[in-house]
């Protein structure tokens, strides 16, 4: 006699933002995403966020999901084992007058409860719209596999947009304080373009597209360079020269910023042509300069959206 295999379907418990947990076989790091439509959740491969790998959706169910559903699992077919054995011993009662046999119940098994982990950023794909959260930042889309660094540098864009107008509220009530606000976003909007370059490169070099080593995205000419070279991109003709001067100006005052206190030299003067600036004064800056700079990194984000470099 051969033993009867009988399976059981366990949902798992999304957490509160409705995340379910996954865990990457191969590089053995921890993701979260949205549950899928449920036509694809038997045949659609995920992505792994982290390093590319594919695999079966039930491929990434994390230790502490499968010890919930197995124990979950044990205590329904307990749970209707004794209720079979229950109606038996009643029906035996009923047709037998010689005695009666008492039926009683122990608790079930306890359920192995769980709590997915916090991560630090979530993300909604710019191609496909499938929610998923990561540790640190930049990532594939598991359901499609996009690369998320556009997504990234908008909302970024975003965040310093929404700075600024709260820079400006606060104006006249401490000039030095919104002074250094302003330093701080166009010190964080540089960052970011510099993070969104570095991440790239690593999807350049994965797909064999970069033949030069990297260079940092804080000067706007290894950004050009790079652009050209792995995604046939030019920042420099989609702007055109007034806006590419400008834009390579903020850089330069960035850079002043953070490394000459803000005060002039006569290299950024060679460097940018700024014909308000005067050597060993202080740089200026202004709300609309960074809002103007803001939209520019937004307009090379946008453009490089549908590019074969970072297309699924």
């Amino acid at each position: 006699m051969t033993g009867r295999t009988i399976k059981i379907a366990i949902p798992l418990p999304p957490d509160e933002g409705g995340y379910i947990g996954r865990n990457c076989k191969n590089c053995q790091n921890y993701f979260k995403t949205k549950p899928l439509p449920g036509s694809l959740r038997e045949s659609q491969n995920l992505k792994c966020p982290y390093c590319g790998s594919n695999d079966p959706a039930d491929n990434y169910t994390t230790e502490d999901q499968l010890h919930y559903a197995r124990s979950k699992a044990m205590r329904q077919m307990i749970d209707q084992a004794r209720n079979r054995l229950g109606k038996r011993v009643d029906k035996f009662n009923r047709s037998t007058g010689y005695g009666h046999i008492r039926h009683t119940s122990t608790p079930l098994p306890p359920v192995r409860r769980y709590e997915e982990k916090e991560l630090e950023t979530a993300v909604s794909c710019e191609h496909c719209g499938f929610e998923y959260a990561v540790y640190g930042v930049y990532a594939y889309c598991p359901r499609c596999g996009t690369r998320n660094s556009v997504s990234i540098l908008l909302r970024n864009c975003e965040i310093v947009t929404k700075e600024l107008d709260r820079s400006e509220s606060q104006k006249e009530a401490d000039r030095d304080l919104y002074e250094r606000r302003l330093r701080s976003c166009l010190t964080d909007i540089v960052s970011s373009f510099d993070g969104f370059g570095r991440d790239i490169t690593i999807e350049a070099k994965s797909r064999d597209l970069l033949v030069n080593d990297f260079r940092s995205f804080q000067n706007p000419e290894n950004a050009e360079k790079f652009l050209k070279e792995t995604a046939g991109f030019s920042i420099q003709e989609m702007f055109g020269p007034e806006d590419w001067s400008f834009f390579k100006r903020c850089f330069e005052k960035r850079h002043l910023f953070t490394h000459k206190s803000g005060i002039v030299d006569a290299l950024y003067l060679t460097k940018t042509n700024d014909r308000e600036a005067v050597v060993g004064r202080k740089v200026s800056l202004t709300s609309a300069e960074i809002a103007k700079f803001v939209g520019l990194i937004a307009k090379i984000a946008t453009a490089l959206k549908e590019s074969p470099l970072l297309s699924p």
